[in-house]
């Protein structure tokens, strides 16, 4: 292709603007994925530190339950305990609390041995306070739900007895108000999947003072089954979760999730960090992951982008050089113009004055009577000449057909009338060369056609037959047919045959069915092209058939187009 051989330097500015806005889109577009992927990772990250704060809202109001409990009664039994706890339906709404306990206070001996008393009353033998050692105060483990293996464990542990639990009962008492404990093992643990555990805490005063601690309403907490149940997996798989007591080290590290799901190391872009405030204790959450893989519309984008690009580049390119071409096209085609102009004008002016001088020579009147032999010279010359005038009308009638310039002028006539006219004007000239010329059925119907053209096309057919009719008994025949919307002409002559391969090459230009004929009778092969070109620009179709005793021309045209 010609724009891709050899395209201008405007052409493929348009390329290369293209290509350059393409993979400027298609950067910008990436741009916009990392970013929005990005706020997305921010925005998740957010949600799971909201998420871990709001389920911690609703443990604790489940504890200001609790207390509500202790202060409407004056005694509460391990039974009522475990139908309280039992009706909030914590442990199956909210997954991840191990469990929910009461730690009565006791001080001295004495009431450490009226609660061991109690228990026994209540049916729990062999009760005891655990570690084992005289203190001057203890929050033992009175109640726990649900009572599984793990949390009969705890029964009767003094959280008073550790230092981490003591300072958050000691923060409570302080502050009356809920607290939670520093990282933790838990009591509850076994010998595997041990974990990181706290208790929130909620203390109960008397109900006259408010001032004597009565006890402590307890939740305990495994650090992973809460997470765990709090945040759903998809956002582990992608994103390594920690939290932090305070401060970010080994020591203060609560909860990891690539203990469980692990994660490759992480984007730089891909990191938050956030706090929460609660029970009187930070915890420093740290979220952190790697950029995900591109969605399958996201990736069918970047793919589309530069497809679209290129190819609308390369449209740009085809447009434009065509513009281009259509401008040089249209500027050949000017001078063209001018050059047929020119070839019309110059070429047929020199032959008005031989006509002309021609016209002298045969007017006795004026310069005298020639004799047989001036008079044979002069009838040649303006033979010659009009063979010159129908040669130049031939080319330019071509040059127009094939440039599209070649425009009908349509009147209404009687065909058989305009047939007749043909033939008449035809006789003269025939009549000498002995060849016969007839018109023989057409019929008289009106048809809408250009006249000027058409007769064109009869004269150069008739001409053609001419050429090659026998000398002596030429005779050419005319029909038309009647086809309802339609005329169908025949023009016929007893001439040679044309061999029935060359019958559909006779209509194109320059071809000549026997060059020796053609040389003898001269022409230029353009005749039966433009007879092609005018019968289509009617809507019609030219044909030609022949046989050794016959061979006939034959066109169709609409007898009334639109």
């Amino acid at each position: 292709m010609n724009w891709l051989q050899r395209p201008n330097p405007s052409s493929l500015a348009i390329l290369l603007i293209g290509v350059t806005v393409t993979v400027i889109v298609w950067f910008v577009f990436l741009d916009f994925i990392e970013e929005s992927y990005q706020h997305s990772f921010l925005d998740e990250s957010k949600l799971i530190i909201q998420k871990t704060e709001s389920r911690l809202q609703v443990y604790n109001g489940v504890l200001l339950g609790a207390v509500g409990l202790f202060a409407a009664s004056e005694e509460v039994t391990p039974e009522e305990w475990g139908i309280f706890i039992k009706s909030t339906k914590l442990i199956e709404t909210f997954p991840g609390i191990q469990g929910v306990g009461y730690n009565k206070y006791i001080s001295g001996e004495s009431e450490k041995m009226d609660l061991v008393d109690q228990m026994e009353e209540y049916g729990i033998e062999n009760y005891q306070i655990k570690p084992e050692g005289i203190r001057a105060e203890y929050f033992p483990v009175v109640y726990i739900f649900p009572e599984n293996e793990e949390n009969l464990r705890a029964i009767g542990y003094d959280i008073y007895s550790e230092e981490i639990r003591l300072d958050a009962v000691n923060n409570v008492i302080a502050t009356n108000e809920m607290s939670i404990t520093g990282k933790i093992t838990l009591v509850q643990e076994g010998d595997t999947d041990i974990q990181n555990g706290f208790l929130m805490l909620i203390p109960i005063f008397d109900g006259e003072e408010q001032q004597k601690i009565m006890g402590l309403i307890s939740a305990v907490f495994r650090v992973d089954d809460l997470m765990f149940a709090i945040i759903d997996n998809e956002s582990f798989e992608n994103k390594n979760i920690r939290f932090y007591d305070s401060v970010e080290s080994l020591d203060t590290l609560f909860f990891d999730s690539n203990k469980k799901f692990q994660v490759p190391d992480s984007d730089e872009e891909y990191s938050f960090r956030d706090s929460i405030n609660f029970g009187n204790k930070e915890w420093v959450f740290v979220v952190q992951g790697k950029q995900p893989e591109l969605s399958n519309s996201d990736r069918n984008i970047l793919i589309i982008i530069p497809v679209i690009g290129v190819g609308m580049s390369i449209l740009g390119l085809i447009t434009f050089s065509n513009f281009n071409k259509n401008v040089v096209a249209k500027q050949i085609q000017k001078r063209r113009d001018e050059f047929d102009s020119m070839i019309s004008h110059e070429l047929k002016t020199p032959l008005v004055p031989i006509v002309g001088y021609c016209d002298l020579l045969l007017a006795p009147d004026l310069l005298g009577k020639l004799n047989d032999e001036q008079l044979n010279a002069v009838n040649k010359i303006v033979t010659n000449t009009d063979h010159i005038r129908r040669l130049i009308e031939n080319i330019l009638d071509s040059q127009k057909l094939a440039l599209g310039k070649f425009n009908l002028q349509y009147s209404t006539v009687n065909f058989r009338e305009f047939v007749l006219e043909i033939v008449n004007s035809h006789q003269s000239i025939l009549s000498e060369k002995n060849i016969s010329l007839s018109m023989e059925h057409v019929p008289s119907i009106q048809v809408k056609m250009d006249t000027l053209r058409i007769k064109e096309v009869f004269t150069n057919i008739i001409q053609n037959a001419v050429d090659f009719v026998p000398k002596h008994n030429g005779k050419i025949s005319i029909n038309a047919e009647d086809l309802k919307g339609k005329i169908r002409v025949s023009i016929s002559n007893n001439g040679s045959m044309i061999p029935h391969k060359q019958l559909s090459e006779i209509f194109k230009k320059f071809h000549q069915v026997d060059s020796g004929e053609t040389r003898k009778h001269g022409g230029s092969g353009l005749g039966l092209a433009i007879c092609k070109g005018i019968v289509e620009l009617h809507g019609g179709k030219i044909w030609a058939e022949s046989d050794p005793y016959k061979t006939s021309f034959i066109f169709e045209i609409y007898s009334n187009p639109n």
